[in-house]
């Protein structure tokens, strides 16, 4: 399942987004003497958004200096606010969006393990790594 951030495909494979609902604005005041609490709603405000990924690529990422020169490029990447699409390759084979975040900002990543060379050629050759992504979606609109 490829990941398209500013128009630009993520190689690799990823596992389903681990999102949460969206934060709320909200204001809870207890008066003395009165029972319960009242309650002031504001807007929707951001919420995160992680993807398990595996970057690699038997073609781009053939070297252990390409996947570096890789992760260098995606360090670039941090702060980058686009749209965040997640596409799954159907019965046919053809690609289909499944997942679409609109205002999304790129927050990094974190390697959860080592760069490992794909010797046995299961994923096309090259060099390849884990990856967890971090996602922030700014705005989610109103309650």
């Amino acid at each position: 399942m490829p990941l398209i951030f500013a128009s630009k495909p993520f190689p690799g494979s990823n596992h389903a987004p681990q999102t949460v609902s969206p934060s709320l604005e909200v204001v809870r005041t207890k008066f003395f003497g009165v029972r319960g609490e009242s309650e002031i709603r504001g807007v929707f405000g951001s919420r995160p958004i992680q993807y398990y990924h595996w970057i690699f690529d038997g073609n781009a990422l053939r070297t252990y200096a390409s996947i570096v020169a890789f992760l260098e490029a995606l360090d670039k990447q941090v702060g980058t606010n686009d749209t965040l699409i997640e596409q799954a390759r159907t019965g046919n084979s053809s690609l289909t969006t499944i997942e679409t975040f609109e205002n999304v900002t790129f927050d990094g990543y974190q390697r959860v393990g080592p760069i490992l060379q794909d010797a046995a050629g299961t994923l096309g050759g090259g060099f390849w790594v884990p990856l967890l992504t971090n996602w922030t979606q700014i705005e989610m609109g109103r309650p």
